[in-house]
């Protein structure tokens, strides 16, 4: 079990943006809405924003992608390096400008900071209440100015509405031309007002899920193209169609044996050696283009996915200026897939097998070279090399192969990411200004399982924990941050 947690702790302050003063033209649309990015100017009109941004409303979203907010976001250009759902590993839509890396793209929910969703201190789009989402800004410049590093490429802020009452409710599901792939997405949002209209209380719950699918499911699944070559004039890239590995076929190569005769013959049959086709040579080491090498067999073209999210706020009108709320975050996400076979030596531990070993036949013994003698082996109780009848250490073979069980054999695996988190807050207005005083605290926490395997499966179980808490104001910042890391272990089963 491999065990690592980590905790954060972050103070910031904020006193909002400065009220727009009087105009002295008076030309420009009543219609205009207004935008307000926290840290900014007052904007009555994205045209003549200081920094370059872009405004689009739920409903411009829903045109784009009816499915979900985040997959409409990820077709836009400068989100063409973000990572989604459809990738192996990948329970969550992490927004990533220009490619720049995701930690330098800042996600705000309502002007203010989100606790992360996952330790790597990144927000994921599902945990936020995109069913009561208005609109979304997107700054693509000029941010870090106001934000810090954190937003180097830009500001995502997500715009809830605040005062929704009413009932509204999302189901949507589908399954793939293959008949398999099947998913859905269930969106459900309340809300009402409380208190002879002092109060306001709304919650909206999201449901998505997916089946897993393997490459095998599709006509092309087993036809594995890679990109070989250097890159260089004389070795340039070439996309190859039926690549195989050929130091690891299915049932096993043997790559070394002394010199023996079946040098180079495979186990097409358990226990039978016969002659093996590697394919022909690409310009990248130890990848052939057809032949009986080995590949990507059970691989998952499609992981598994589930999102749960849950999410409630409350709001009260201290008095006409001064608005207090608390609101509150759930999640939970998870993710299965599988990625490669297993593969056993040539070049790692297990590749070295007896030439004697009694489940292979006499015939197939002699072809490997088996000279009668039996390999030296050691003996725990002297810590020394023995023998029986005789030892010679070189009465071995090297074979190299990729495990052909099925699914369960690939290395792959699932993992699970819970979030819990709470901010609370005042807004207000005093003269001429806006200001806002907010807290958050989150914790969020993931468990992961990986499966690999030489000769025997070995499981790696990740669990860590990340804790962030923020008090912000104007301009001003402080930070402190604390980690623990515990002790790791491997387990063999």
């Amino acid at each position: 079990m491999l065990n690592n947690s980590k905790s954060g702790v972050s103070l910031i302050a904020l006193l909002a943006s400065l009220s727009s003063w009087p105009a002295y033209a008076q030309s420009a649309s009543t219609s205009t809405e207004t935008v307000v990015v926290t840290g900014s100017r007052v904007i009555t009109n994205i045209a003549n924003a200081p920094t370059p941004m872009t405004t689009l409303t739920s409903n411009d979203l829903e045109q784009m992608t009816p499915t979900s907010v985040s997959d409409a976001l990820i077709k836009m250009p400068i989100f063409s390096a973000s990572v989604f759902p459809r990738q192996a590993y990948q329970n969550l839509t992490i927004l990533n400008l220009r490619n720049y890396g995701a930690n330098r793209t800042l996600v705000l929910m309502n002007g203010h900071r989100v606790a992360p969703s996952l330790q790597d201190g990144t927000v994921g789009i599902e945990t936020l209440p995109m069913t009561l989402m208005t609109r979304t800004d997107v700054v693509t410049g000029g941010a870090s100015a106001v934000y810090g590093s954190d937003a180097v490429t830009g500001v995502v802020n997500f715009i809830l509405n605040n005062d929704f009452s009413g009932i509204k409710m999302d189901f949507n599901g589908g399954i793939s031309t293959y008949a398999d792939g099947a998913s859905y997405k269930f969106d459900l949002a309340a809300g009402s007002t409380l208190f002879g209209g002092r109060g306001h209380f709304e919650v909206a719950v999201s449901s998505r899920h997916r089946d897993l699918v393997y490459d095998y499911a599709r006509p092309f699944g087993w036809q594995p193209w890679v990109q070989t070559g250097q890159g260089t004039t004389a070795n340039p890239f070439v996309d190859t169609p039926f690549a195989q590995r050929p130091t690891a076929p299915f049932g096993g190569v043997v790559t070394a044996c002394g010199g023996c005769t079946a040098q180079g013959y495979n186990f097409y049959t358990p226990g039978v050696l016969s002659p093996y086709n590697p394919g022909t040579l690409t310009g990248t080491s130890n990848v052939t283009q057809g032949g009986d090498g080995g590949y990507n067999k059970w691989g998952s073209a499609l992981n598994g996915v589930k999102v749960n999210s849950a999410f409630a706020r409350f709001s009260y009108d201290l008095n006409d200026d001064t608005t207090f709320y608390i609101n509150a975050t759930a999640s939970e996400t998870g993710n299965r897939a599988s990625y490669f076979p297993i593969k056993i030596g040539p070049v790692t531990f297990g590749g070295l097998y007896y030439r004697n070993n009694a489940f292979l036949p006499a015939a197939t013994q002699t072809l490997l070279g088996n000279n009668g003698t039996n390999p030296a082996f050691f003996v725990p109780a002297t810590g020394t090399q023995g023998n029986n009848g005789g030892s010679n250490a070189t009465n071995t073979f090297v074979m190299g192969k990729f495990l052909d069980g099925g699914p369960g054999q690939e290395q792959g695996g699932r993992a699970v990411d819970r979030l819990l988190s709470v901010a609370t807050g005042l807004d207000g207005k005093w003269g001429g200004y806006n200001w806002s005083l907010y807290y958050s605290h989150g914790e969020a926490r993931e468990n992961s399982i990986v499966t690999r395997s030489s000769d025997t499966w070995l499981i790696r179980v990740q669990r860590g924990s990340s804790c962030s808490r923020s008090l912000t104001t104007l301009a001003k910042s402080a930070a402190v941050s604390a980690q623990r890391t515990g002790s790791s272990e491997f387990h063999p089963s």
